[in-house]
């Protein structure tokens, strides 16, 4: 992945050294972002994060021998990826204190390097969306959706009831009335 390729899709200025080193073995090269709300339909409770210690970052780098399990979207069925051309790219969730943080410059420190050094086995989660930010308005604008039927119904519902009572009501004046003459 090239340098600009990799600060579009991070979104923030990246060191030219880190391009200049190569994962070896199974190793990936992961750029840390700022743990999101929710992976796509997924909503994370701040207890899951503050307890779980979640990390997020893109795969920027992996090693010759780098593979994971992937689904896929389209079919549905988890495929082994065989390149490890295959990982770049990809946004990954991970446990906080997984992987070993890399200093490309002297403002890295070793607790807060934005640059982790991970393996597969450390990733929990893939974000299949091209565009996580995009997938996330998609998802709130689809639970609107759904709020918005689920009042619809709850008005309705509310509806009926007060024609029900409206109807008890009139029936027990008729009785009334009918019980005085």
């Amino acid at each position: 992945m090239t340098q600009s390729a990799a600060e579009k899709l991070v979104g923030r200025e990246l060191p030219s050294r880190a391009f200049q080193w190569v994962p070896q073995g199974s190793r990936l090269l992961v750029v840390k972002d700022a743990v999101p709300d929710k992976v796509g339909e997924i909503h994370l409770a701040n207890e899951t994060k503050e307890f779980e210690q979640m990390g997020t970052g893109w795969i920027i780098g992996a090693g010759h021998l780098a593979g994971m399990a992937v689904q896929d979207p389209r079919m549905g069925n988890i495929q082994a990826t065989t390149s490890p051309g295959d990982l770049v790219g990809l946004h990954i969730m991970f446990a906080a204190h997984a992987g070993k943080g890399v200093k490309f410059t002297a403002f890295d420190t070793d607790y807060f390097s934005e640059t982790l050094m991970l393996t597969p086995m450390e990733v929990w989660m893939v974000d299949l969306a091209a565009d996580p930010a995009q997938a996330d308005l998609d998802a709130d604008e689809e639970a609107l959706k759904r709020q918005r039927t689920k009042t619809a119904k709850e008005a309705r519902a509310a509806e009926k009831e007060e024609a029900e009572a409206v109807a008890s009501i009139e029936a027990e004046r008729s009785a009334i009335v009918l019980a005085k003459s």
